[in-house]
């Protein structure tokens, strides 16, 4: 069977990341809190670690912060339409994850929407807090370890990213991978011809 990897931000779930932690932060990313939000991505000191030092930093605790303010109906809006058509296509792809993402998003995710991760099998995800491998910091390395951990031939994987330099480091190991714009109505349209394409080659 074929396998359709995804990137979660501005892919399955529009995000604004930086936003939120510039509010939480008082406004501001200085270097002690950026050197903490590195560790937290790549998964270099213990969940509750992190979460301590930054509560410390901005004097507050980030998932209070979250749930006492405008961020908690705006700061995450999940792909309706995009989950459709992985529930459509469901008998003929596996599906997987592969993101930069820390330990706080994906509490927030899990908490909001239950069922989320429930489309992609324990082994199909790959997420840098948890493999340790980040994209922006690791580039196709990531990629070749996601190929590695399943034996999976690299033409047999379509990857959909946001980032373009995302899509070319997969490409560097010869994976499908498509660059999709959350905010572009005709892109789950031109997905789908991809999606058609890529399981009738």
């Amino acid at each position: 069977m074929k396998h359709i990897f995804f990137d979660i931000g501005n892919v399955l779930i529009k995000f604004k990341l930086m936003s939120f932690l510039k509010a939480f932060n008082n406004s501001e990313l200085d270097e002690s809190f950026l050197n903490c939000l590195d560790m937290a991505f790549l998964g270099e000191a213990p969940e509750d670690n992190i979460i301590m030092s930054m509560n410390k930093l901005a004097g507050k605790d980030i998932f209070a912060f979250y749930e006492e303010t405008k961020f908690k109906n705006s700061w995450i809006q999940i792909n309706n339409e995009l989950f459709e058509i992985i529930r459509n296509y469901s008998d003929k792809f596996k599906y997987g994850i592969i993101s930069d993402l820390w330990c706080v998003p994906y509490k927030i995710i899990t908490a909001e929407y239950p069922s989320f991760f429930s489309h992609f099998p324990q082994n199909n995800i790959f997420i840098s807090y948890k493999t340790g491998f980040s994209k922006r910091e690791h580039g196709a390395q990531v990629f070749e370890n996601v190929l590695n951990t399943l034996d999976i031939a690299p033409g047999n994987i379509l990857y959909i990213d946001d980032d373009f330099e995302n899509v070319k480091n997969a490409q560097l190991v010869n994976m499908n991978a498509i660059c999709y714009n959350i905010d572009d109505k005709a892109s789950n349209k031109q997905l789908l011809q991809k999606i058609a394409f890529f399981y009738n080659s």
